[in-house]
């Protein structure tokens, strides 16, 4: 068989099936559209975002885990101890 022949003849188009020009069918956007666009790319950039923490939080957390570290280690300390003085 040869491969020039097709299992079906092509179709003809015909005036409804043939394709709608891409210009017709497109409208540009409004502003309204462009608002609306520019108000979702806000309202997802900063819902996504993470805030920065004040200085004073940042040296209250940092004065509480370093007091929470000597702490675990004292701690730690004494158990060697009263463990190692048996």
């Amino acid at each position: 068989m040869s491969s020039t022949l097709y299992a079906h003849p092509p179709h003809q188009l015909d005036e409804l099936s043939r394709p709608i020009s891409q210009h017709a069918n497109t409208r540009r956007p409004t502003a309204l559209d462009r608002l609306a666009l520019h108000l979702g790319l806000l309202l997802i950039t900063y819902g996504r975002r993470r805030y920065a923490l004040p200085r004073e939080e940042i040296s209250r957390r940092y004065a509480n885990e370093s007091a929470r570290h000597t702490r675990e280690l004292t701690w730690a300390r004494a158990r060697h101890l009263l463990i190692t003085s048996r």
